[in-house]
């Protein structure tokens, strides 16, 4: 379906024109009222530009960018182009027709996985069961207990920092000889915010919890807040580097599998083998691209950035382990960073859609309104606040980072399949040589 500028602007005019009316009814409408016009009718501009980009030649899951700010605006210049002649239209098209679309990657990924059952079900269950208990339980009574122990919580507090000192020393050794240190050995090093994170939440005596309003608050109730998402951040981080490990270096291994069957190979090695020999290495990889991501993430554009730089990092780092992870991901995802966005962008919008929906049925923040709960709850599935502190209990956390897996397990399967597509990747040496 094709739709030119004329109907498409339009369209456009008439749902922005729904949006203001919405806005000038802020207190006379409710709340949720307000959000629901502002939210459907924006979802209906995304459904609005795709016939448009497909008269302009372009790509139809550009159409998620309706949903940024600012990226969005750049978007719209674009579809109020005139429509290109059929020359030019055939010349667009061919820059991308040949690729899988974000959703088409997504849905590779998600049959790659359908065909392998057993290995991930065994990761949903057991990430997710591990999770929810670290996510909710485990910070809960850590804290709990420290808070009721204060001398010992001291002490703790003192072998952390301790220990945060040691892993420095260990860091500039790995600087002096990084040129020979194998991958494998940086791991204390990207603990360290793991170990700063746990050090600050004992040092300060632990906290048995606080609620969602006193979040909302900025702890103006005299609460320690501090020690409680230092805490929660800590454990989050030091469950997330083993995690991230096992998890993207399964992804990549049931990509490398399925692409050695599409071109008829005979395995190099099998799934149980490349996790067993990489999923350190990776977890390594992984971390070092996270911190970069997370510091990047203050300013947000930087974070973005690196995020699609390091996309590729699990899949060279399984495909190559004697290779620069960092360095190669950043050269091989140059040409499709839009396209990776866009993948991810989607398992981003998928996963925190089925999240918010399992936490309007299951969860409920006491006392707060419909739009503060949706708040608070995204702020925990972006992992910005503690699970429990805003309504989540174990068993619900239990099922939103289960579905995480799989959500997030399809898009990168997808990714690893890009690279391994654009690399005519056969089974590397390297590695066959390894196994």
């Amino acid at each position: 379906m094709r739709l030119s500028r004329g109907p498409y602007l339009l369209i456009w005019l008439l749902l922005t024109g729904a949006q203001v009316y919405a806005l000038s009814q802020t207190g006379v409408w409710e709340a949720t009222m307000t959000a629901g016009v502002l939210v459907a009718a924006q979802l209906l501009k995304m459904l609005n530009a795709i016939p448009r980009l497909n008269d302009l030649g372009r790509a139809w899951d550009d159409s998620f960018f309706v949903l940024l700010p600012l990226v969005k605006t750049g978007l719209w210049l674009q579809l109020t182009k005139p429509t290109p002649n059929e020359a030019r239209w055939l010349k667009n098209r061919a820059k991308w027709e040949n690729e899988p679309t974000a959703v088409q990657a997504f849905v590779h990924g998600l049959g790659i996985m359908s065909r392998n059952l057993v290995p991930v079900t065994l990761a949903v269950v057991v990430v997710g069961i591990a999770g929810g208990f670290v996510e909710t339980l485990a910070v809960d009574g850590l804290l709990s207990w420290l808070a009721q122990n204060l001398e010992t919580s001291v002490l703790i507090g003192q072998g952390l920092f301790i220990l945060f000192i040691f892993q420095a020393i260990y860091l500039f050794l790995q600087l002096a000889k990084r040129k020979t240190a194998s991958r494998e050995s940086w791991w204390p090093t990207v603990l360290m915010p793991a170990t700063l994170a746990l050090g600050i939440a004992a040092i300060n005596g632990g906290s048995s919890g606080i609620s969602a309003e006193q979040i909302v608050g900025i702890g103006a109730s005299g609460d320690p807040i501090l020690p409680y998402m230092m805490g929660s951040m800590g454990l989050a981080m030091m469950f997330g580097f083993f995690v991230s490990g096992v998890l993207s270096t399964l992804w990549v291994a049931l990509a490398m599998k399925d692409r050695e069957r599409v071109l008829g190979l005979v395995p190099a090695a099998s799934v149980g083998e490349r996790l067993r020999k990489n999923w350190l290495g990776v977890a390594v990889a992984n971390g070092a691209a996270s911190l970069l991501i997370t510091v990047g993430m203050l300013i947000l554009v930087p974070g973005i950035i690196y995020a699609l730089q390091y996309a590729f990092v699990a899949t060279v780092t399984v495909a190559n382990p004697d290779g620069q992870s960092l360095r190669d991901s950043s050269e091989d995802s140059r040409p499709v960073r839009r396209r990776l966005f866009k993948m991810l962008f989607f398992s981003f919008l998928t996963d925190t859609a089925f999240a918010l929906v399992t936490l309007a049925v299951f969860a409920s923040i006491a006392g707060a309104e419909l739009l503060t709960s949706v708040g608070l709850g995204f702020g925990w599935v972006i992992r910005q606040f503690p699970a429990s502190s805003v309504g989540v209990q174990p068993t619900t956390a239990m099922v939103i980072i289960g579905l995480s897996v799989i959500f997030w397990g399809a898009a990168r399967i997808g990714i690893a399949n890009t690279w391994l597509i654009r690399s005519n990747w056969t089974s590397a040496p390297v590695e066959a040589d390894a196994a």
